[in-house]
Formats: C-alpha cells, sequence, structure tokens
C-alpha cells in the first residue's frame, strides 16, 4: 500500500527551485512555499506540479533570484506537469501575529523548538525565503528527469493526486 500523497501547483521558478536539490543536506534551493492560509495537518510526500501559470512578473523575480547568486536553467521550465516531489515536514503559522518583524521572529522560534531539531544554518536557510504568513517547509527535494514528468492540471491547496498519476509515478520507479 502506498503511504498518504499530496499534490502542490506551484507557479514557476517556484516549483523548480522546491526540487532542486541545495547546498544543505535535506534541502532544496527554496526549502519553504509561502501561503497565506494553512493547507491543513497533513505531513509526508508532496508532489510538485508546476502550474500552467507562471510568475506574473519573472523578469524582477530574476533579478530577485540574481541578488541571491541563483541562477535559472536556459531552457524553458516545463509547466502543466509534476516534476518532482518532496517532503513537508513542518508548517511555520503566524497570521496571530500583527507585524513582519514579530511574523519572522515567531517562524524562527516555531522552527528552534521543533522536534525535528533544525540545525542553526537550516533555520537561517528556510528564513531568508519566509515572507508570508503561513510557511510550508519542505525537504528531501527529488527533481524528476523530463522524461518521467506527467503532465496534468493542477488544482489549488494541497489535494489527493489521481490514482492513473499515482500508478504511472510507481511504474518509472519515482514514489
Amino acid at each position: 500500500m502506498t503511504p498518504e500523497i499530496r499534490m502542490l501547483s506551484v507557479r514557476q521558478p517556484w516549483a523548480y527551485l522546491l526540487c532542486k536539490a541545495g547546498r544543505m543536506p535535506r534541502m532544496a534551493v527554496k526549502p519553504i512555499e509561502n501561503r497565506s492560509r494553512t493547507l491543513g495537518t497533513f505531513r509526508g510526500t508532496v508532489l510538485i506540479h508546476a502550474s500552467l501559470t507562471d510568475e506574473s512578473d519573472l523578469q524582477s523575480t530574476i533579478t530577485y533570484l540574481a541578488e541571491r547568486s541563483i541562477t535559472l536553467p536556459p531552457n524553458p521550465l516545463p509547466i502543466g506537469r509534476i516534476i518532482g516531489k518532496v517532503n513537508l515536514v513542518h508548517v511555520i503559522d503566524t497570521r496571530e501575529v500583527p507585524d513582519l518583524h514579530g511574523k519572522r521572529a515567531e517562524a524562527f522560534r516555531q522552527m528552534q523548538n521543533h522536534p525535528l531539531q533544525f540545525r542553526g544554518g537550516e533555520i537561517y536557510h528556510v528564513m531568508k525565503w519566509f515572507n508570508g504568513e503561513v510557511g510550508l517547509i519542505m525537504a528531501d527535494p527529488v527533481a524528476f528527469p523530463p522524461e518521467a514528468q506527467i503532465e496534468c492540471k493542477g488544482k489549488l491547496g494541497l489535494y489527493h493526486p489521481t490514482l492513473e498519476q499515482i500508478a504511472a509515478l510507481k511504474e518509472k520507479g519515482l514514489i
């Protein structure tokens, strides 16, 4: 039996950065997905779907990434596909904190006190990407090779992949 799996649609280039392994063990280049609301209590494997819509202001996004010494591949990033998987390990929720400084302090406190015992470098790496109300902290990124990616439509929120999608990923040895 397959353990519970969910799927999350994310705009490019953020989807790519969630699946791309970073310099720190178990962390992606972008180890957190910022959201305005929580997506429930699920923890575990999350398939990353690159939505059909990419970032609305791609040039400023590229500049933002360049300031952090992050470059994107020269080829167009895939859209409308399941491009990888991550492990959703923690959710930071700062919706009750009124100001940005307080939100960042609360997020830091939540990570320090988490049972996974995030190390100082991991906390710093996550915090430099956190800028929302809710942060989905991802670990263990795996980018699927282009030939193994599955074309499909996305949905809002954290949702269940179809049985066909799960079967196709199993057949390819990806889950």
